[in-house]
């Protein structure tokens, strides 16, 4: 079933995975950010200013 879906390398990338599931979440994580973080600063908007990972805590000296 495997060998459908990508060839040899399916079976390659489910054997490294299976190897390290840590790292490759972590990975994961890291392209995720990275790509949150483009769209970020590629975006641009009239008016509102909202950013996509404002979670309204304040300045970030601690204080509201």
């Amino acid at each position: 079933m495997q060998e459908l879906l990508l060839g040899s390398l399916g079976i390659q990338i489910v054997g490294f995975v299976s190897r390290y599931p840590w790292q490759v979440l972590v990975g994961v994580l890291v392209a995720a950010l990275i790509v949150v973080e483009s769209l970020k600063e590629s975006r641009s908007t009239a008016g509102a200013d909202i950013e996509l990972g404002d979670l309204g805590c304040g300045d970030g000296d601690g204080g509201d």
